[in-house]
């Protein structure tokens, strides 16, 4: 029991599509663009109409992006066409599950560069987001395995 129980809630993939849900959740139509990528760099975005600056010609820029998250530039920010993106690395102790790139259409380098500390902000809120969600799937993975050690009929 104890190996479906670890596959089930040490799955990257498990983590990511939590993470995506909730984040996903507090974006308002209007607001930035959020762009999450599990670790095979598969996409999905809150706003799928804005993201046009991943697709053509770009469409090298997300593993350019994540190859720079992966070589330590976290948080990173760049330019993009319509505005700028910032991006970091979700991860825990136990797990790397993948990116995460928030699209702020009209803005400039400068004006970001400006609002770092907000932008630090948004992506240290995703990471927060992301230790929770971690540590409530230890907590369910460690009551499955009490509660299936105990269980008349699983002990049989």
């Amino acid at each position: 029991m104890d190996t479906i129980y670890k596959d089930m809630f040490d799955s990257s993939h498990l983590l990511c599509e939590q993470i995506r849900r909730q984040l996903f959740k507090l974006v308002v139509p209007e607001g930035p663009a959020l762009v999450v990528l599990d670790t095979e760099r598969r996409l999905q975005t809150s706003h799928p109409g804005r993201i046009g600056f991943l697709l053509g010609d770009n469409e090298r820029l997300v593993e350019q992006m994540c190859a720079r998250l992966d070589d330590g530039e976290d948080p990173l920010v760049i330019p993009v066409k319509g505005g700028c993106a910032a991006a970091c690395q979700l991860a825990t102790e136990r797990v790397h599950c993948g990116y995460l790139i928030v699209l702020f259409e009209g803005y400039d380098a400068e004006t970001l560069s400006a609002n770092m500390a907000m932008v630090e902000l948004i992506l240290a809120q995703a990471q927060l987001i992301c230790e929770l969600l971690d540590k409530n799937n230890q907590l369910h993975h460690l009551r499955l395995l009490d509660l299936s050690r105990s269980s008349e009929v699983l002990t049989r």
